[in-house]
């Protein structure tokens, strides 16, 4: 097993990454926190041996393959280069950065190191939306002509304070899945609906590298209890949808369309939301990764650019 310390013990982490530890093959062995009653009764939880608020001290004394951070955005940085230094491989929950340019700055020292450094965009993972990468890359799915994203919460507005602060904290899963199907999109144009009062409503238009055309919607004037997102990729006669996370319809040029989704009543990993979700399968990317050597796509090189892509559609938007 992957030997890792966890870094930040916050609500996040302890109820949705560190239970899944151990189907990654993940062994935890010691936790790290600001808050010392924090990080003893989170390890105390889950019976992981150790806990510290030093993280250079927990670096020196555990024999550690990785760590995994999951910290707010402005706290990435100064912990993520610190076990880089350390020649510690790194696996940051999104954004893994605060700015571009700090994941950059991540990026070149993980390069320097040698080490696996990677941002949990862990909608890249879930299993309809791996399906849907296969088919729009099939040679029969021809270019991408149009593509639209739907993303609708309820309301945030008394969690975050700006539009800015939303769109990097939500959409941002989004906007990442539209690089991973679409390529670097540029001519961003945003509209801000102004009848969302202190909501968020905002629909948005891009191209894609090869030509197509990208659509968003993306708000906080939906409802908790319904339909949240679902995105549709058009080639040439072929498409495919992802409908609200765990529903693949591949509609071939020639052919009926094919449904597919997980078989909820088998309870296995590969059927459970973890795995729907995507954030079983990142976790086991990143313990393959150091085992193997392969490559993440989904390192920091690419967290910058969808850090980026959220800070030009950010500057589109009509006020």
């Amino acid at each position: 097993m992957i030997r890792v310390g966890a870094v930040g013990c916050g609500g996040h982490a302890t109820s949705t990454i560190w239970p899944l530890f151990a189907p990654a093959g993940i062994n935890c062995v010691a936790a790290w926190s600001r808050s010392r009653e924090r990080v003893e009764a989170a390890t105390a939880r889950f019976g992981i041996p150790r806990a510290y608020t030093d993280l250079e001290k927990m670096l020196d004394e555990c024999e550690l393959d990785g760590v995994v951070v999951v910290v707010p955005p402005g706290a990435f940085s100064p912990l993520v280069r610190l076990a880089i230094s350390r020649g510690i491989h790194v696996f940051a929950e999104k954004p893994g950065a605060a700015s571009a340019s700090e994941a950059t700055a991540i990026a070149h020292a993980a390069e320097e190191k040698g080490v696996v450094a990677m941002v949990g965009y862990m909608k890249r993972f879930g299993t309809a939306y791996a399906r849907a990468k296969q088919i729009t890359e099939a040679a029969d799915f021809g270019p991408l002509t149009i593509a639209s994203f739907k993303w609708t919460m309820g309301p945030m507005s008394d969690e975050h304070s700006s539009l800015e602060s939303w769109l990097f904290e939500n959409p941002i899963h989004h906007v990442d899945l539209a690089r991973f199907f679409c390529g670097e999109l540029d001519s961003w144009n945003g509209q801000l609906a102004r009848s969302a009062g202190d909501e968020f409503a905002v629909a948005v238009n891009a191209r894609a590298p090869g030509g197509g055309v990208v659509s968003m919607q993306l708000s906080t004037t939906g409802s908790w209890e319904q339909h949240n997102e679902r995105v549709e990729l058009q080639g040439v006669g072929a498409s495919v949808m992802v409908d609200n996370v765990d529903t693949c319809v591949s509609r071939p040029a020639t052919q009926p369309e094919l449904v597919w989704r997980p078989n909820y009543t088998i309870p296995e990993p590969r059927t459970s939301s973890a795995s729907t979700e995507g954030f079983l399968p990142e976790l086991m990317a990143f313990a393959d990764a150091i085992a193997t050597g392969k490559a993440v796509g989904c390192d920091f090189r690419s967290a910058a650019g969808t850090l980026e892509a959220v800070s030009q559609l950010a500057k589109s938007i009509a006020r």
